[in-house]
């Protein structure tokens, strides 16, 4: 086995590697500066031999998290050895999130992305690649699924990504394929044994559930993933009409209670999750009379008591406010006060 990009011997490289060029050249106007992840696992070692095959010279970068001992040593050194061998600047963060507190994964993901900005930031780079593949981006939507998500958490993950500069061009290539291409140019990677591991929910959905579907329907990954095309256009459609409607009735803190239940449950859901995030001026206390006169107005033009309630708590609970209405039947946001929220103390 290998780690230096061979020519191609076989017809496999030459489409992937194609493949991957088109996807760069069409999302980026000019030859770009690209920083890719690469852990030495089989997806982001392709990766980086396919671009080195297309033409491009990747700035590399490597987490060693040290979770796994010698098996994470040997992995930054065959990172190392493919960076000499195609003379590709390396850079290696030395890092030990289990010193860390909260989420191993969680924090996994965050020294590694900050890290992979960074490096983006430093070499003045286009944009930083990630190795996320078809097979991912199933195993995403399933988790998703079992764990409950609104429309929003089965959207697919984007290609190109603006707001973190983060490109995925092998969304659409399954695993088989790169390890495939892998095989057949006899280029090593390293395997983690912790993916074989089924008390982790991605893995379990990968080695158990997703095989099941695939009995049932041998292009699943496929099938599934043009329904998760399809979700994600609804939801751009929701997310545009939400844009509107709050650019349209929200103002000065306050919107009219009669629109925002004109509205179909799933667009209340969505407004009120955008106001969430919408930096709130401190609005005239004196207006403003309890929160209970707006469940009873709900009450009264059919709504159910519980869905408006989990709505809008979870607004107030978000910002740290108390949701109140005025006598005019508008709903205005304030700061919290000594009020009770519906029984919340």
């Amino acid at each position: 086995m290998k780690t230096a990009i061979s020519k191609p011997k076989t017809t496999i490289s030459t489409p992937l590697s194609n493949f991957l060029k088109d996807k760069i050249s069409g999302a980026f106007k000019k030859t770009p500066t690209l920083v890719v992840g690469i852990s030495g696992g089989p997806d982001s070692v392709a990766l980086v031999s396919l671009l080195v095959e297309a033409g491009y010279k990747p700035i590399l970068g490597h987490v060693n998290y040290h979770l796994r001992g010698a098996a994470s040593n040997a992995d930054q050194k065959l990172v190392e050895k493919l960076a000499k061998q195609n003379k590709l600047k390396l850079e290696i963060l030395s890092a030990h999130p289990k010193k860390m507190s909260g989420n191993l994964e969680n924090n996994c993901r965050k020294l590694r992305y900050e890290f992979f900005e960074k490096l983006r930031s430093k070499h003045k780079a286009t944009a930083t690649v990630v190795a996320h593949n078809l097979d991912d981006q199933i195993e995403t939507f399933l988790l998703n699924l079992t764990r409950g998500a609104r429309l929003r958490g089965f959207q697919a993950m984007k290609e190109w990504d603006p707001d973190r500069r983060l490109f995925r061009p092998l969304l659409g290539i399954e695993k088989k394929d790169l390890l495939k291409y892998l095989r057949t140019e006899k280029i090593n990677f390293r395997k983690d044994s912790s993916n074989k591991n089924l008390k982790f929910s991605r893995n379990f959905i990968r080695h158990k559930i997703i095989p099941l579907f695939q009995k049932l329907n041998p292009n699943f990954q496929q099938t599934l993933s043009s329904t998760i095309e399809n979700l994600s256009s609804n939801w751009e459609i929701i997310d545009q009409e939400t844009e509107f409607w709050i650019k349209e009735n929200f103002q000065r803190n306050a919107f009219q209670l009669k629109s925002f239940l004109d509205q179909p449950v799933g667009l209340q859901n969505q407004i009120i999750s955008r106001l969430s995030a919408v930096p709130l001026l401190v609005p005239d206390r004196n207006d403003h009379i309890e929160a209970a006169a707006l469940r009873n107005k709900c009450r009264r033009s059919g709504v159910q008591i519980g869905t408006i309630d989990a709505l809008l708590a979870r607004l107030c609970i978000r910002h740290d406010l108390t949701m109140l209405t005025t006598d005019n039947d508008f709903v205005r946001i304030a700061e919290r006060s000594d009020l009770r929220l519906w029984g919340r103390p």
